[in-house]
């Protein structure tokens, strides 16, 4: 698989500091030069209306369009979002050729447990490296994770080619493609 952030550009200010505080999440390099901090903690390609909470798969049009990116990395945003003591998400959001990913998950709250939540974000950034790793060639991935929901699904234009809401599906549809994926990536998340 290749590394994503190895030898990364020149981080934001702020940034590294974030990076710091949560598990590392993929970070394409040909989107970390044009990350700018677009709301206090969150970092994004350009400054684009986010939903006003926590970021829900009804949202995913909003965000990205129905349209989805010809080729390379069109949006990459990553960071805290949220207020209060009881609301802060930690948001992962890509839109790139063949994929279209949506991390949210708690992160921080007064009553969470942040060693769950750490391990939670960690096995959450560990299937966004797979995908875009094993994203298929000649079909689009859609992928939404949270706290309480798994989406994925398989378009080819408009045709959906498979969906689903548990990780085996999503795995066996990754394992379907060409390259086979190396079963130490078979992790609950």
């Amino acid at each position: 698989m290749e590394a994503m952030n190895d030898a990364l550009p020149a981080l934001p200010e702020g940034l590294a500091e974030l990076l710091e505080a949560i598990p590392q999440p993929p970070l394409p390099k040909d989107a970390v030069a044009r990350l700018n901090e677009t709301a206090e903690l969150f970092f994004a390609t350009d400054a684009r209306t986010l939903p006003p909470h926590r970021t829900a798969l009804g949202a995913l049009n909003f965000l990205f369009g129905k349209k989805s990116p010809e080729d390379g990395m069109h949006y990459l945003g990553l960071g805290l979002r949220g207020h209060g003591l009881q609301s802060w998400s930690l948001e992962y959001l890509l839109d790139a050729k063949n994929l279209r990913l949506v991390i949210s998950l708690p992160w921080g709250n007064a009553y969470g447990d942040p060693e769950k939540e750490r391990a939670n974000a960690e096995a959450a950034f560990q299937l966004a490296h797979l995908c875009l790793a094993y994203r298929p060639e000649n079909a689009f991935l859609t992928l939404f994770l949270s706290d309480d929901t798994l989406f994925w699904s398989l378009t080819q234009g408009e045709e959906t080619l498979k969906e689903g809401d548990s990780m085996d599906g999503l795995l066996d549809a990754l394992q379907a493609s060409d390259e086979d994926i190396n079963s130490r990536y078979w992790l609950p998340v």
